[in-house]
């Protein structure tokens, strides 16, 4: 191939389809504007007189049933670094009516749980004589979706804080099918999903939660080695991107420093913003589009405690905060009970986070007030907290993309309007899903299709 096959941006999204198309054969050039490869993923360690910490300042785990990222680590040597989640980690708390409560694991034992009062319980038991809607009805809301399907109880206490934990979002805002198409599905296929779950016909489980003995960052730096390592491939970081352009039957990309590199292919994995203002000139449509997806802020605040003193703090994977329950933090994961490695001995990692899109102005909050706010609520939870040994706030004032109502529809006029525009893609977690494996799944196989 005489021009070379051009990624910009050396996120996951990017460095997962820059490692596909280098595995196919296919020479690749990697630039990204970071110093750092990983985009989001991003992981920090902290030294201090009772040991080391390890932050994960995005991300935290991956599932380890989904082969393209499974592939992925296996390919790029990893899979001696890997750590999972054992024992007690899947289990999940919610904050409600003053008390962390026990998530049930199947929906039959809902019927018995405190966690909803017995109306929204029988309410639930309704779901399986509610008729779908017809499938080529308007999209609805999550929070549309769950009132009709679950009522309006357990879509404030359950959905809106799962929500909250997965997007940081708003359910009267995002797309049911745009979020959870997979949910919609079994909708439209089995009348009811409760009879979906009753038939064996669930979402596919994300097996166990996994990570690796230094943190998620293992992961793109290995990827960037192996770039490098290759004859033909070339990755070069710190190496900013300023806008694309058409050059005759290929494309131009002008970079920072004034230099110009022409490429048949282009592939640009960057967050929606920042893809918009490198096709801005080029493709204004395409950016218009881009520019309209929505990002919740959040701050991940990091809090580290000896475990003497720490109070009633339950084993599993963390909890969630309905709104109006009392708390302010969206949630909390018990980063040191999920994996090794985490919080010096006799000690416990938290990982808070505050604000997204139902407290946009938690995420904002002075340095003062943030540490107060989640001290506070993490001794409410815990019966107690004592001082933390450690204390890290990340805010991302653009974290999560929000697939708000026709975010579907969105995406579908983004392709076609890129569709006469030969050897220009554009991906990320802006669509497909948010998730690690989701980005993974979507780059491994666009260099599929592209290989072939």
């Amino acid at each position: 191939m005489s021009d070379p096959v051009l990624v910009v941006g050396a996120g996951l999204s990017g460095l997962a389809l820059a490692h596909g198309l280098r595995s196919r054969g296919v020479d690749v050039t990697l630039l990204d504007e970071r110093a750092e490869p990983g985009g989001n993923l991003r992981t920090k360690f902290v030294n201090a007189t009772e040991g080391r910490w390890l932050l994960e300042l995005g991300p935290n785990s991956f599932g380890d049933a989904q082969a393209p990222i499974m592939g992925l680590v296996e390919s790029t040597g990893l899979t001696d670094r890997l750590v999972r989640t054992e024992g007690e980690a899947e289990r999940r708390w919610v904050w409600r009516a003053g008390a962390l409560r026990e998530v049930p694991l199947k929906p039959q034992q809902f019927l018995l749980s405190p966690l909803l009062p017995l109306a929204a319980r029988l309410r639930l038991v309704r779901e399986m004589w509610i008729p779908p809607r017809p499938e080529d009805a308007p999209e609805e809301t999550l929070a549309e979706f769950a009132d009709r399907r679950l009522g309006r109880v357990a879509r404030e206490k359950l959905l809106t804080p799962v929500i909250g934990g997965i997007y940081a979002g708003d359910p009267t805002k995002l797309g049911a099918e745009s979020t959870f198409p997979a949910m919609v599905a079994l909708e439209r296929q089995h009348g009811s999903l409760l009879r979906a779950m009753k038939s064996g016909s669930g979402p596919p489980s994300r097996g166990r939660l996994a990570s690796f003995t230094d943190g998620l960052r293992e992961l793109p730096d290995a990827i960037l080695r192996g770039l490098r390592a290759t004859p033909g491939c070339d990755a070069r970081l710190a190496a900013p991107v300023e806008r694309i352009e058409r050059a005759g039957s290929g494309w131009l990309a002008v970079l920072a420093s004034g230099e110009r590199i022409v490429a048949g292919r282009v592939f640009l994995t960057s967050p929606a913003w920042r893809t918009a203002d490198l096709v801005e000139g080029a493709l204004p449509d395409v950016a218009r589009e881009l520019r309209q997806i929505h990002y919740a802020a959040v701050a991940v605040v990091h809090v580290g405690v000896p475990r003497a003193g720490l109070g009633n703090a339950p084993a599993g994977f963390g909890f969630l905060v309905p709104r109006d329950e009392g708390l302010r933090i969206l949630g909390c994961i018990f980063s040191s009970h999920l994996f090794p490695g985490r919080a010096p001995a006799g000690h416990e990692l938290f990982t808070v986070f505050v604000g997204g899109d139902l407290d946009p102005a938690g995420a904002a909050l002075p340095d003062d007030e943030l540490r107060s706010t989640v001290l506070g609520d993490l001794r409410r939870a815990f019966g107690a907290c004592p001082e933390p040994a450690l204390f890290e706030v990340t805010r991302w004032p653009r974290a999560i993309p929000q697939y708000w109502v026709g975010h579907k529809d969105r995406l579908a006029r983004i392709d076609a309007a890129l569709e006469p525009h030969r050897g220009l893609h554009a991906i990320g977690n802006w669509r497909g899903g948010i998730a690690m494996d989701a980005c993974v799944r979507e780059a491994s196989a666009l260099a599929e299709r592209v290989a072939r």
